[in-house]
């Protein structure tokens, strides 16, 4: 499978380089219809893989909280991925920087309620 991912992302590279001396602005849309074909490509992958991590952390609400917060954690940092490249690769590094930024407090704000827990469970076996 990646092998075919790997070829088609070649052969768009070798369109958009090709495309870019005449029109600039068809490669956006022709790198968005890549993401797109790829993602469309992974899709029964993607909902294997979330099936098998919800089976993995069972029905307890606690397995719950932490596969809800993996799932949210992943899709934060692929929209995050996905628009700050395509702002960078269009000439706005300011604004795929700030999306970078606002992606990565995001996801430290999904992570914060197990820091506590973590340092909770660690204080609680201090003296």
């Amino acid at each position: 499978m990646i092998i075919k991912i790997a070829v088609l992302g070649v052969v768009v590279c070798v369109i958009i380089a090709f495309l870019k001396s005449f029109s600039a602005e068809t490669v956006l849309p022709l790198e968005l219809a890549f993401a797109v074909i790829v993602i469309a490509f992974l899709s029964g992958r993607i909902f294997e893989a979330i099936e098998k991590l919800r089976d993995f952390f069972g029905e307890n609400d606690t397995e719950r909280a932490v596969f809800s917060a993996l799932i949210k954690g992943a899709l934060v940092c692929l929209v995050t991925k996905i628009s700050a490249d395509t702002a960078i690769d269009s000439g706005n590094r300011l604004v795929g920087d700030i999306i970078d930024f606002s992606g990565r407090v995001l996801l430290l704000m999904i992570a914060f309620p197990f820091f506590e827990s973590v340092i909770s469970a660690a204080t609680a076996f201090l003296p």
